[in-house]
């Protein structure tokens, strides 16, 4: 335990130094550039609660370039087909499709493939907010170098519930998001090693997600196998990471939800993992994705072996009496959660209260424990979920700052006529539309 506890406290001082230099490097000469023309892409199943203020979220903002929004609604059972009808009505930039119920990744691919017409394009949950006018474009000013495949926003808990419960349940998780994105995700972006590219807020080029077939449906962590998709089929493109780009998202309000969506984000990510394989063994050719996929692999795997162990101990120590043991543990574990989190603070450019990062660990620990034990346990007993249509939590329609509303400056929109009803399914649904940037131009540019 002394040798790991020296390891793990080795690779955090890494990580940290690796976090800081590209929080740095990234952002010391940030591009001005900007597309003429963006797609913001919505797949919506039953999100009649929070259909409406995602979109005006985006639309109450003034952008220097036009905007096109895209929802997919894949087969609502209540209202939400009828509220997009009204948007569209209201916003000419807006247009809707229609599809049988198949799932997110086939209602993001009927959408990519059918409604989108632009050469970037912002996918976006339904339940997730844009937190002002800036997200938009820091996301699409990355794509001005030709390499640059993929921008992934940071999502941040939105509505924090109400009750100590839900309210200390919402915080564990912001605590989490924020750390896992601050430290984590901004030295894999220093290191294009990026493993997961959130699918409730990040930017595609849309030639080259068109050119790996989109999203799969078979996997049920689909947005993290795409970023993974795209590495694998353009090894010399670069996946970023824009920490400024903020959208608000809702999270569980009960452990019972939390389980169930960590439980499917850590499945997802055997299935990447496993799909990907080839990752592992080929760092001359992925660089730090390699490096990236393997310490993931140890967090699936190390923490479930050895934290009960841990506990073990800890009760053996106390029953032995050995005092200074058992403080200086504790200590150790305090002094790099407060560390991690003063340089998350200087990173985010925001406040944290060090102490819930401590405090946090007593609950996302045993329960990262038993969400590893019942996905090994899953795949190693067969029992797998051979079909996943829509996994989601509740929504309560309520984000963090209220309903967003259509500001009195409109933004510069792309005309849009009322689409029909579609009723089709399938991965991919019809050939690419006409863009403005042609596949074998980028491709030429990232093997250049």
């Amino acid at each position: 335990m002394r040798y790991m506890t020296i390891f793990i406290g080795l690779i955090t001082v890494l990580w940290i130094l690796a976090a800081a230099w590209g929080r740095y490097y990234n952002y010391r000469r940030t591009p001005s550039w900007h597309p003429e023309r963006v797609s913001v892409l919505i797949p919506a199943w039953n999100e009649s609660k929070v259909i409406r203020r995602t979109v005006e979220s985006i639309l109450r903002y003034s952008y220097d370039f036009e905007v096109e929004i895209v929802i997919v609604d894949d087969g609502s059972t209540d209202n939400t087909w009828e509220i997009a009808e009204q948007l569209q009505a209201e916003y000419p930039s807006v247009k809707i499709y229609d599809k049988e119920n198949g799932g997110k990744a086939k209602a993001l691919n009927y959408g990519l493939f059918i409604g989108v017409t632009t050469d970037y394009t912002l996918i976006i949950d339904a339940d997730t907010i844009v937190a002002d006018g800036e997200t938009i474009p820091r996301l699409a000013r990355w794509f001005a170098d030709p390499k640059i495949g993929v921008v992934a926003g940071r999502t941040k808990a939105g509505y924090r519930g109400k009750g100590l419960r839900e309210r200390m349940l919402t915080e564990f998780q912001s605590t989490e998001y924020d750390l896992g994105i601050a430290v984590l995700r901004t030295a894999q972006d220093w290191m294009n090693g990026i493993v997961i590219v959130p699918g409730s807020c990040s930017m595609f080029r849309t030639a080259l997600l068109r050119e790996v077939g989109g999203f799969k449906s078979h996997l049920i962590a689909e947005d993290a196998a795409a970023g993974m998709e795209l590495r694998r089929r353009f090894p010399g493109m670069r996946i970023r990471q824009d920490i400024t780009a903020v959208a608000l998202t809702e999270v569980p309000l009960t452990v019972k939800t939390l389980c169930n969506q960590w439980r499917r984000w850590n499945f997802g990510v055997m299935q990447v993992m496993m799909d990907h394989r080839e990752i592992f063994v080929r760092p001359d050719k992925y660089g730090g994705l390699t490096i990236q996929l393997w310490w993931s692999l140890y967090g699936l795997i190390v923490p479930t072996l050895l934290m009960p162990v841990t506990y073990l101990m800890i009760v053996v120590t106390a029953f032995n009496r050995n005092w200074l043991n058992l403080l200086i543990y504790p200590l150790i574990f305090i002094i790099y959660r407060v560390a991690t989190t003063l340089v998350s603070m200087v990173i985010m450019r925001e406040w944290m209260n060090p102490l819930t990062a401590i405090w946090y660990r007593i609950i996302n620990d045993p329960l990262q424990i038993y969400l590893a034990v019942t996905c090994w346990y899953k795949v190693l007993s067969g029992n797998v979920q051979s079909r996943k249509i829509w996994s989601k939590i509740p929504r309560q329609g309520i984000p963090q700052g209220g309903s967003a509303s259509a500001a009195n400056s409109q933004p510069k929109l792309v005309a849009a006529g009322r689409s029909p009803r579609h009723q089709v399914d399938g991965d991919q649904v019809a050939a690419p539309q006409g863009t403005d940037e042609s596949v074998d131009q980028i491709i030429a540019s990232l093997l250049r």
